[in-house]
């Protein structure tokens, strides 16, 4: 199972393990791969790289109950999820007025949001600990986490953008 199978880490997972499925001289046992996605969008983008409607479960990390349901029978997960911030574009035109028209060296950083039931918070921390517990309730044999790079550095870019201004 790939969670976050239609993000861009998640696609790129699974298209690798579904290739390495078909290639007949392929050392390790044939495997089925399923991805996991939360969305419409998410679920096109898995088929456009050749996941067949068997190949994909429609489930949010954030729901215990469908979880549950993915983890059925899986011997092994590959964690691909993560909060995607979406650019406010407002945030640009001010920082580059700050820039250009007011000439000022340190102009700030854009302003991020994320969607519903997707900001850092519930899918980074909790929806990440949803999937290792429903793994382990499930009896999956293998957990990879995959993580982004910063992810122990709290001052790291990445890690600033869903912070809230108390620093939580």
């Amino acid at each position: 199972l790939v969670t976050g199978a239609g993000g861009k880490t998640g696609k790129l997972v699974f298209e690798q393990l579904k290739a390495d499925k078909m290639t007949p001289a392929s050392s390790t046992a044939s495997v089925d791969v399923v991805g996991l996605c939360r969305s419409k969008k998410a679920v096109k983008t898995l088929k456009k790289v050749g996941a067949e409607d068997s190949e994909i479960i429609v489930g949010d990390i954030t729901n215990e109950d469908d979880l549950a349901t993915a983890m059925e029978g899986v011997g092994a997960v590959v964690m691909c999820t993560s909060a995607v911030p979406q650019i406010k574009k407002w945030s640009i035109v001010k920082l580059l007025f700050k820039k250009k028209i007011l000439r000022r060296k340190d102009a700030g950083r854009p302003s991020f949001k994320f969607i519903p039931n997707g900001t850092p918070e519930e899918v980074d921390w909790l929806g990440a600990r949803n999937q290792i517990d429903a793994a382990k309730k499930a009896g999956v044999g293998h957990f990879i986490f995959v993580s982004s790079m910063g992810g122990t550095d709290s001052d790291n870019f990445l890690n600033t953008i869903g912070r809230q201004t108390d620093g939580s």
